[in-house]
């Protein structure tokens, strides 16, 4: 499961949580990317589209380093 989101669209990682929940699937681990547009406009969303689909791959791949990455309960995890 992956969703994206800008940053002024989430409040809290608590707000997170709550609205996984009514997503109706389990995880234990979510990880985070940032994803950067040019001057002051947005990325596209095809640029978007291509960023999830290589950070999926590289979670995938077991290449996490350069992602951050949280626990449900808001721990942050270290990996390598």
């Amino acid at each position: 499961m992956f969703v994206d989101k800008k940053t002024d669209e989430i409040q809290s990682f608590a707000e997170l949580v709550e609205e996984s929940r009514h997503m109706g699937q389990h995880w234990d681990v979510v990880f985070v990317g940032c994803l950067g547009g040019q001057g002051s406009r947005e990325p596209s969303d095809e640029a978007t589209q291509q960023a999830l689909e290589a950070m999926i791959k590289s979670i995938q791949g077991g290449i996490v380093s350069h992602l951050l990455a949280y626990r449900a309960d808001g721990e942050q995890l270290q990996f390598g």
